[in-house]
């Protein structure tokens, strides 16, 4: 998105009245073909355009797909889950949403930086806000809790049912939250790829420029005193707090049981004379004789080592007789 992924190939900036033209003439093109999509609301009184942004599910477009539809030699990119390509003079980005969050992808992309401002306030609180949905975060594990939009900003502190006209009205609007303070100016994405191109969109950069010049008169400390709490209170149905607590053990005992029983033992136990694919096809084996994780971290928990030893020798056994049994109907087949 914005229009640089295909400047080699002639892709220009047009007017307002161009680009409605052309998008239009687009929706026809990917409807006759099956396509359905909808371009993100741009910001009110945008005097050009470098791209048509165009949010789309089902089936994931290709190079292939799209030259089909317009043409062997159309320039095409991609990166992720976009696809680019040039239509008349203009980039297309073809961006791929999920079913399910289509309606939180759609708005998370409208009015410009709209969206990325308010997952700057997410981070800042302890949340991860994204095209997604909004999300928790404990470690290195993400907790959805809303895909709706309406629900995930009434959670930010944002009223959704004022109007938008101009960029001066998004900039007060995302300010107007209730749960806005000065720590929001540092929170910047994880991705430091992404922290660059954020700093330099012209919009977002008065955006700044305005919050710092007002930052006294907003809290010094942070509204969320325990994200997890007010998370879990806000959306009951999700069970949040259960299923971090829960995960929280599992690391632990997932920790104690690598600690007690792991591959370096097992690979000690049943011999140094295995290369490295054949005990990784042993330890994929041995693995696949638990139903889950779960179940493999409560039986080394449960057993004293000595078992352990001795059931995985058993198993070992039982795993070259089945090698060789393969291994002797493949020759009879044969």
């Amino acid at each position: 998105m914005g229009g640089n992924a295909l400047a080699e190939f002639g892709a220009q900036r047009v007017s307002p009245r161009r680009y409605e033209e052309l998008k239009t003439r687009l929706y026809g093109i990917l409807l006759e073909n099956g396509i359905s999509g909808l371009a993100p609301t741009e910001m009110p009184g945008k005097e050009d355009f470098g791209d048509i942004d165009i949010v789309y599910t089902g089936e994931t477009l290709s190079k292939k797909k799209i030259r089909e539809i317009f043409g062997e030699s159309t320039p095409v990119a991609r990166n992720g889950h976009v696809h680019s390509f040039l239509f008349n003079e203009i980039q297309v980005d073809m961006i791929k949403a999920q079913d399910e969050s289509f309606n939180f992808h759609f708005n998370y992309l409208s009015y410009g930086d709209r969206g990325m401002v308010i997952g700057r306030l997410a981070r800042s609180l302890g949340f991860i806000f994204g095209h997604d949905g909004l999300w928790y975060k404990q470690g290195m594990r993400k907790y959805l809790l809303t895909s709706d939009w309406n629900a995930a900003l009434e959670f930010l502190g944002y009223d959704n049912s004022r109007d938008v006209e101009s960029e001066d009205d998004l900039h007060a609007w995302l300010v107007s939250s209730t749960k806005v303070w000065q720590g929001f100016i540092n929170a910047d994405s994880e991705n430091r790829k992404k922290r660059k191109r954020d700093r330099l969109r012209p919009s977002f950069k008065r955006f700044m420029l305005n919050f710092l010049n007002s930052l006294r008169s907003y809290p010094s400390e942070s509204p969320v005193v325990d994200a997890l709490d007010e998370a879990d209170a806000a959306f009951p149905t999700v069970d949040l707090k259960e299923r971090v607590y829960a995960d929280i053990l599992f690391d632990k005992n997932n920790s104690d049981a690598s600690a007690k029983w792991n591959g370096h033992q097992i690979r000690e136990l049943i011999g140094d004379g295995l290369s490295d694919v054949e005990f990784g096809n042993f330890m994929r084996y041995y693995n696949g004789e638990f139903g889950n994780k779960q179940e493999k971290v409560e039986y080394i928990l449960a057993n004293p080592v000595e078992r352990l030893e001795s059931d995985t020798k058993q198993l070992f056994t039982k795993y070259l007789d089945d090698l060789f049994k393969d291994v002797w109907e493949a020759l009879e087949d044969a």
